[in-house]
């Protein structure tokens, strides 16, 4: 005696139909276009709700550098700019790519944009003074200032020289998230 769950699929005549019996149902002659048919509409609704990739953020530096004098920040030509120690723009660029990450609530909910983060350099090369200018929100903004703050621990930078005298300057960090 068959069980009514007990099933069997064969091939009839290998390229035109196929069979299925079971006590429950009996479904015949279902050709392969629609087998096909209905296997590409499958798989097509689980890549349809794949979720985006997060690409990693791209990181550069602004122009922007202004000059304290006398507690005001003001737009001057330095005799020399600020230098990251451990391989200037470029390296400053490379250490924020590697520690930076791309926060999961902003790519669950599919948020992309950018995130631009001010900071002070002091006289001594030392950073201070995070803040977060530009959000698009679900942590991406976080994510930045917290990278810039891992990275830029420590005496990191050459003093911004004006008049031969180290002077505090403040520049920004700006960081493009995309997803996929």
């Amino acid at each position: 005696m068959k069980s009514p769950f007990n099933h069997y699929l064969y091939l009839w005549n290998s390229s035109t139909s196929i069979h299925m019996n079971s006590n429950m149902f009996n479904l015949t002659k279902v050709s392969f276009k629609a087998c096909a048919l209905i296997l590409t509409l499958f798989i097509s609704s689980f890549v349809a709700c794949k979720k985006d990739i997060p690409l990693e953020p791209e990181v550069i530096e602004t122009s922007l550098c202004l000059v304290e004098i006398n507690g005001v920040f003001q737009e001057l030509e330095l005799d020399q700019m600020p230098i990251f120690i451990n391989g200037g723009d470029e390296g400053l660029a490379m250490e924020l790519s590697r520690v930076i990450k791309y926060p999961t609530e902003a790519r669950e909910n599919g948020i992309a944009g950018q995130a631009i983060v001010q900071y002070d350099i002091l006289i001594d090369g030392s950073t201070d003074n995070y803040n977060i200018i530009l959000d698009p929100g679900h942590g991406i903004g976080d994510s930045l200032k917290g990278a810039m703050q891992e990275v830029m621990s420590g005496i990191v930078f050459t003093p911004a020289i004006l008049n031969g005298q180290a002077v505090k300057v403040r520049k920004e960090i700006k960081a493009t998230y995309r997803l996929e």
